[in-house]
């Protein structure tokens, strides 16, 4: 008798959950949002300072939804972009062309492609910013990559398994705020040499930094600046 007066309260609190969790994916990446991240670039060969606007559209790819990278060498009107999601500045763009991938938000997790066609490909070689949901903090976990004819290596196999760990809350400054995140860090060892990496997530923002490190030579560090 007690189980059956129990049960409609956990059904309840049950759906409750999964609503909650449905909410934060959904809310965070849905459609026609715009994020416009700082990205900055060093390598020994040369440094790069631009911005990159990630436009988060209503079509599906393999699963996910639609993402694209613009690529722009000043800071782009961001009154525009507010307004036009079709906003595509010509005469600030680095490159002639966008990148077209795809994130995956659901109840059980958040991930999405890195900006990975620029930047001597440095994102190409660490696991993709994602989230599991709920947050498990102290979680640890692996994440593998095989790449066939690595031009880096003159066209060799490429093998290497980040160890990654879910940490504590800490603050994070975005434009006047200081908000909480989750960092999530890895590293790995490969014939390349030495990755490292990090990601900061906030439960409204997304992922609202991510570094990419190679031996302490080669860096790619991307913050969030808006989101429209």
């Amino acid at each position: 008798m007690l189980l059956l007066l129990f049960l409609p309260f956990l059904l309840s609190y049950t759906s409750s959950a999964q609503q909650n969790r449905k909410k934060l994916a959904n809310y965070i990446y849905e459609p026609y949002k715009q994020f416009l991240f700082e990205a900055k670039y060093d390598s020994a060969e040369r440094k790069t300072h631009i911005y990159i606007l990630m436009k988060v559209t209503d079509e599906f790819r393999d699963g996910g939804t639609g993402i694209e990278y613009l690529y722009f060498c000043e800071i782009p009107d961001t009154n525009k972009i507010r307004v036009d999601f079709a906003y595509n500045d010509t005469l600030k763009k680095c490159y002639n062309w966008n990148e077209l991938t795809q994130a995956e938000a659901n109840p059980k997790y958040i991930w999405l492609h890195p900006p990975r066609s620029h930047f001597h490909g440095l994102a190409a070689y660490y696991p993709f910013p994602e989230i599991n949901i709920p947050i498990k903090i102290g979680k640890k976990y692996k994440r593998s990559d095989i790449i066939f004819h690595e031009p880096r290596l003159h066209g060799k196999m490429l093998c290497f398994s980040h160890k990654i760990k879910i940490g504590d809350l800490e603050k994070y400054r975005y434009k006047d705020l200081q908000i909480d995140v989750y960092r999530t860090s890895g590293q790995a060892e490969s014939k390349l040499g030495k990755h490292s990496f990090y990601y900061l997530f906030n439960d409204q923002l997304g992922f609202v930094h991510w570094y990419y490190n190679l031996n302490d030579v080669e860096t790619l560090e991307l913050s969030l600046i808006g989101v429209y």
